[in-house]
This record gives structure tokens, C-alpha cells and sequence, in this order.
């Protein structure tokens, strides 16, 4: 059984209307798959469903909302990391990932990171397409951590689950 889960921090409203435009062109462009836009806090969780939802709701009361600022894009040569706008990596977005890491048991060097096309491309390929993309100034709230079940099949990705975020050391203006 494949059990490999994510946990997304996803915008909401025209946010995301206009991420979404953004990923549907590339992709139509590149012939990629389509996905939603998301900031992956934790990813590579292989646990039954069960276990992923608990450790979940268990996060969700240790971390309280933050907010989430796109900055410059970028790119790596890894299939889910094709093109995409680096997030500042503040202290919030910072202890996020390492609170979710002990809570997974789970080690990883993160990068947060929103993207914006995935594919495996030649290097120049890459280079022209961030050429053509704007830095991206837009932040939002994280106040809901979204479970997805995903895998090696984009276009099987689904939400199972999805928890508020509870914590209240620090109110967000």
C-alpha cells in the first residue's frame, strides 16, 4: 500500500487564484501536471492514514498561525522542485518545519518553497522561465495545515484532512 502524505500550508482567495493561474500556464506550456498551490511544511510521511492525522492534530496545537512571504524564483534539479518562489525563511516558517519534523520523526533540510512547475528540464530551460517570472510579492497567513495524500501520480493528489492551527504564543496582524 502506498502510504506517502504531505502536510501543505495552501493560500486562500485571489491568493491563490492568481498562484493557480500562474502554475495552469506553465504547466500548459511545459505539458507538466497541474497542482494546487502549496508550501510544503513537511513532506515524505509514510504512516498509516490513522498515525497522520493524530500526529497532525497533535502539531496543529503546537504551532499558532504565521504568515508566509513569497520572495524570488528559483530552482533545483529535482522533479518537484523544478521552478518555483522561495518563502522567507523566518523564524516562524523556520520552527514550523522543525516542530513538524519532531513531531514525524522525520530529518530533512528544508526548503520552503512554493512551486510553480514541476518537470525535469536542462538547466537553461529553467534559467529562460524564471527569466520570464517576477519576483513574486505576496504573503499570506498560514492557519491551516492540509493533509494530501500524494505520490509519484500528481493527478491522484487529494486532501484527507485538515486542521486549524491552535497554538496562541502570538497574535498575527
Amino acid at each position: 500500500m502506498d502510504n506517502h502524505y504531505s502536510l501543505w500550508l495552501m493560500p486562500e482567495g485571489k491568493d491563490k487564484e492568481k498562484l493557480q493561474i500562474m502554475i495552469r500556464e506553465l504547466s500548459d506550456k511545459y505539458t507538466t501536471p497541474v497542482f494546487p498551490p502549496h508550501i510544503t511544511l513537511i513532506g515524505g510521511i509514510n504512516l498509516d492514514k490513522e498515525d497522520v492525522v493524530e500526529k497532525t492534530r497533535q502539531l496543529s496545537e503546537r504551532l499558532c498561525p504565521y504568515r508566509i512571504e513569497l520572495t524570488k524564483p528559483g530552482y533545483l534539479n529535482q522533479y518537484f522542485r523544478c521552478v518555483f518562489s522561495l518563502v522567507n525563511k523566518t523564524r516562524e516558517v523556520m520552527h514550523a518545519n522543525k516542530v513538524a519534523q519532531e513531531v514525524f520523526d522525520i530529518e530533512e533540510d528544508y526548503i520552503p518553497h512554493l512551486s510553480l512547475l514541476y518537470g525535469d528540464f536542462p538547466e537553461k530551460t529553467k534559467k529562460k522561465i524564471i527569466s520570464g517570472i517576477e519576483e513574486i510579492r505576496l504573503s499570506f497567513i498560514a492557519n491551516t495545515i492540509y493533509i494530501y495524500k500524494t505520490g509519484k501520480e500528481v493527478n491522484k493528489w487529494h486532501t484527507v484532512s485538515e486542521f486549524s492551527l491552535q497554538g496562541n504564543y502570538k497574535k498575527i496582524r
